[in-house]
């Protein structure tokens, strides 16, 4: 018995013993299993967090990267005070997306604009970005042209790990921005995933002690791939529920080894502890999975699930709010019964990507009232642990508003917002199609200004502005026939093509058409505006739509050098006309490069003395094919194509240095209406002229036409005091032939008036021209100038100016525009002293 006690009472510790560690076992397992199933979930839950993440930086960066306000103040040039100041793009993007650091390079790879934690910074990209910089940014740019593709990656850092999203500016189609050749800069967004940063995505996703570490590190929970540096990762400390159950298991199990009646007693209290453990466990994993599924829902996308057969098994709520369609009534219907697309080209595709996903697809649905709506769909396969396919699953993100959107861009692209007419790009296109099926009749093509438009917007306000432009539209309807496209090409340019019977029928329908825009707009009697018009016929002038609208453009050139409100037909001397203007500034810009412009000089003289009072530079072009070229050739087209700027300081700087060692006489430059508009960069000329060469500002003299101060008169007068302050001398020239008035001559701090040579030449033969000389000396010395009068080229106009008291006279009669060589040798010369003293000599007696 006692034996057999013994047994038994072995027996049953054994058995005992073997229970206790069947049930260690399984504990163990199941807190392994627990804690890996926890793990699993924290890592998928930190991964989507930061997707979106990434995907929320790329849309925001697409938003305003493909902007045509932000391509022309960030990329065109560098505007900070419309980026930061006024708020476009700056400040605010740091607390509303998380932007830590925004960042623009240019195409020499130079950061132009830096705005760091929401502050304006001069902070590098290079001293942001370390070594990753540069690739992000050649992958950024490798974009189409004039198209902005994100590039996105994670940079790791020793402390922080930096999301980083990139592109390049485009106009995003924009009419009112032209887009430069060449590459555009680049817009970075940095996403500093600090400590504070991963405090907050830990706090919403239940981590604890998040934080970005090294690839490779045994705490690592989560690597992220970067295409720039090592893969970024990260690490925490996982909800451990196994733990808890193996804390609240273990000591019973050791303690009812040793007492098996204590264990007895108190089995089911540790029992009751264990599935209060097991308990918290679930509900953990509950709220984690709840947490993951707030996440999904406030996405915008929905989310979906099918079994190996396609029939759908799962979508999230978010498909019922987008749809309005109730989840029931596709669940385990087949996905290509209820999403319009290829679906086993989308198979196909998924199967052959190494990570399972691809993107971009576009499919097509119905809502619950029946519309369609157009999304994007991606996803991946599921597959079991031997790598078997057992269904697919993943996104459909909604872009049916931004289809609508693109789709009224497009709409409004090819039409004027002002006045509802076409614009260029569908006017061309129209022409397009007439000139490739062109019938019996001409097109006619007519491309009008209206005058005076620009006075209009200044006087009476833009508002005026754009009602006038409306009925002016409303105009050309009504005139045009039905079959004749009408577009706004500019502010106050529009065309209209017509079939026309021939050049006689084109010729009275202009009439009729400039006739009508002639009258009042808006009942007003005082808001007038004409036009005036060219007009090219196909195919007698051009056989493209192209080369019309340049032909019919170029009639429109020369009919506003004419009269205005008229209108002219294009000619094959026009054309001609245009080809030699663009010789001449092609070989203009020649001329500049290889220093092809010289100077000569014309002595200006006291007309009773005869001695030299000073000298005008006068710029000659020596071309090495046409020979000498006089200024009133191609100044106009240097005035024309912008190269008047580099040639007038040119001409400022060499007139400075060869006058200066000659006496001390004043020198005169020209100066174009057009140099004086660009009034920052005159003065700088005038500025670096004398300051290079040395030459006094008492000694200099600048010769402005009347035209000049007509047309920007206001400001012109801020700058002509300015360079009156610094002791530059301003002289009239030309006076009596353009729009001077007293005014004029009253508000301007000139030093000098000039009485045109038509004057002087009529002065022997004509007492009306004696008498303007006359008054105009008596005006100029009303106001303190000095007079001159050029053009002497006889003995009497030479007297009867010196009679009459004028200050200076200039003409060939004393001496012709001369290299500086020869002025060197006449100033030093005894020819003018011979004559001054031949003329002051009593005549002879006779008889």
């Amino acid at each position: 018995m006692a034996k057999a006690g013994g047994r038994l009472a072995l027996a049953a510790a054994g058995l005992l013993g073997v229970t206790i560690a069947v049930a260690f076992a399984a504990l163990v397992q199941i807190a392994t299993a627990l804690n890996e199933q926890a793990a699993r979930q924290t890592a998928s839950a930190m991964e989507t967090a930061l997707t979106t993440r990434r995907i929320l930086l790329e849309r925001i960066l697409v938003d305003n990267a493909a902007w045509g306000s932000a391509y022309e103040h960030l990329s065109l040039t560098t505007d900070v005070d419309w980026a930061y100041a006024r708020g476009n793009l700056g400040a605010s993007l740091h607390p509303d997306y998380h932007v830590d650091a925004l960042l623009v390079v240019d195409p020499q790879d130079k950061t132009t604009y830096s705005v760091i934690a929401g502050q304006l910074s001069q902070t590098s990209h290079l001293d942001v970005l370390q070594g990753a910089g540069q690739a992000l940014i050649r992958q950024a740019r490798s974009a189409p042209f004039n198209a902005t593709v994100p590039v996105s990656t994670y940079i790791a850092g020793s402390d922080a790990h930096l999301l980083v999203a990139a592109a390049a500016f485009s106009t995003a189609e924009d009419s009112h921005v032209t887009p430069a050749p060449g590459p555009a800069s680049v817009l970075i967004f940095v996403d500093r995933l600090d400590r504070a940063e991963l405090r907050q995505i830990a706090s919403a996703h239940g981590l604890s002690d998040l934080r970005a570490t090294k690839s490779g590190e045994p705490a690592v929970q989560l690597e992220l791939p970067s295409q720039f540096s090592e893969n970024a990762a990260f690490a925490w400390t996982p909800p451990r529920p196994g733990r808890a159950l193996l804390e609240n298991t273990l000591p019973w199990l050791a303690t009812s080894s040793l007492l098996l009646a204590i264990c007895t007693a108190f089995g089911f209290r540790h029992i009751r502890g264990t599935a209060r453990a097991i308990e918290e466990s679930r509900h953990q994993l509950i709220e984690s999975q709840a947490r993951f599924r707030d996440i999904a829902e406030a996405a915008s996308d929905w989310m979906w699930e099918t079994d190996a057969r396609l029939r759908i098994v799962y979508v999230s709520d978010r498909f019922s709010v987008v749809t309005g369609r109730d989840k029931s009534e596709i669940l385990g219907q087949p996905l290509g019964d209820f999403i319009e697309a290829d679906i086993q080209k989308i198979i196909d595709l998924w199967g052959r990507k190494t990570d399972g996903r691809v993107a971009d697809i576009l499919c097509a649905y119905l809502d619950n009232a029946g519309l369609n709506r157009v999304g994007r769909i991606c996803g991946k396969p599921v597959r079991n642990h031997d790598g078997d396919i057992t269904g697919y699953r993943g996104t459909v993100t909604d872009i049916t508003e931004e289809t609508e959107a693109l789709q009224e861009v497009q709409r409004l692209s090819r039409h004027d917002p002002t006045t509802g007419l076409s614009n260029r790009s569908r006017l061309e296109a129209y022409l397009d199609g007439l000139t490739e099926c062109y019938g019996a009749n001409p097109i006619a093509l007519v491309c009008l200004d209206l005058d005076d438009f620009r006075s209009l917007n200044e006087t009476r306000g833009y508002k005026v502005g754009d009602r006038a432009l409306a009925e002016v539209a409303g105009r050309l309807l009504a005139t045009a026939p039905k079959d004749a496209m009408i577009a706004r090409l500019g502010s106050d340019e529009f065309a209209i093509a017509l079939p026309v019977e021939d050049e006689a029928h084109a010729d009275a329908w202009c009439a009729s058409l400039l006739s009508t825009l002639e009258q009042p707009v808006n009942g007003d009697s005082d808001v007038r505006l004409g036009a005036t018009a060219g007009v090219a016929l196909f195919p007698r002038d051009a056989g493209s739509a192209g080369d019309l609208l340049r032909k019919a453009d170029i009639a429109l050139v020369n009919a506003k050098r004419g009269k205005r409100g008229g209108y002219r037909f294009f000619s094959e001397d026009l054309n001609e006309a245009v080809l030699e203007r663009a010789l001449l500034r092609a070989d203009l810009r020649t001329a500049i490069v290889e220093n092809q412009f010289v100077l000569h000089y014309q002595p200006k003289f006291d007309p009773r003395s005869l001695k030299p009072s000073g000298v005008e530079a006068l710029i000659r072009w020596v071309h090495p094919v046409r020979g000498m070229i006089q200024p009133s050739i191609f100044i106009p087209a240097a005035e024309e194509s912008g190269l008047i700027d580099a040639i007038g300081a040119w001409a400022l700087e060499t007139a400075c240095r060869e006058i200066l060692p000659l006496c001390d006489l004043p020198v005169s430059v020209n100066v174009s209406p057009v140099q004086v508009r660009n009034q920052e960069a005159f003065s700088e000329a005038v500025a670096h002229a004398l300051d290079t060469t040395g030459l006094p500002p008492s000694r200099l003299e600048l010769e402005l036409t009347e035209n000049a101060l007509f047309d920007e008169i206001v400001e012109s007068r801020e700058l002509f005091y300015s360079l009156k302050a610094g002791g530059i001398r301003l002289s009239l020239d030309d006076f009596g032939t353009g729009y001077s008035s007293l005014g004029n001559l009253r508000g301007f701090p000139f030093d000098r008036v000039k009485l045109d040579k038509l004057f002087v030449s009529q002065s022997e033969c004509s007492e009306t021209a004696r008498s303007v000389a006359r008054a105009v000396l008596h005006i100029g010395h009303a106001f303190g100038m000095v007079v001159t009068a050029e053009g002497v080229e006889t003995e009497q106009q030479l007297e009867e100016l010196a009679e009459c008291g004028f200050d200076e006279v200039q003409g060939f009669l004393l001496a012709r525009p001369m290299p500086v060589e020869t002025l060197s040798e006449f100033l030093y010369s005894s020819s003018w002293a011979e004559r001054a003293a031949k003329r002051q000599q009593p005549e002879p007696r006779h008889g």
